[in-house]
């Protein structure tokens, strides 16, 4: 039910372009990574949660937890943007 949700059909290219924005982080901070899904957000016109809720189901594999910032930070840049590819690739 959270997948039907959370995953739209926009949700594989707007995570696509969030992920070039870690990928230009350097050992990123909780501030670091939430400032880059807000640039991302911005080029896409989206707002924040239009990304935050299917990041966090890519990364996490559940709808709710804590703080999203948190997780990735915990998770680190490499592991996050390989977590995000594996789930564009399984929820197509």
């Amino acid at each position: 039910d959270i997948v039907k949700k959370r995953w739209t059909k926009d949700a594989p290219e707007r995570l696509r372009i969030l992920t070039q924005e870690f990928s230009k982080l350097s050992n990123p901070t909780k501030g670091d990574y939430e400032a880059a899904l807000h640039r991302a957000a911005e080029a896409l016109n989206i707002t924040n949660s239009d990304l935050i809720h299917p990041l966090r189901l890519a990364v996490s594999g559940v709808g709710a937890g804590p703080g999203l910032y948190d997780i990735l930070t915990v998770v680190g840049k490499d592991e996050t943007i390989k977590r995000i590819t594996a789930a564009i690739e399984r929820l197509k």
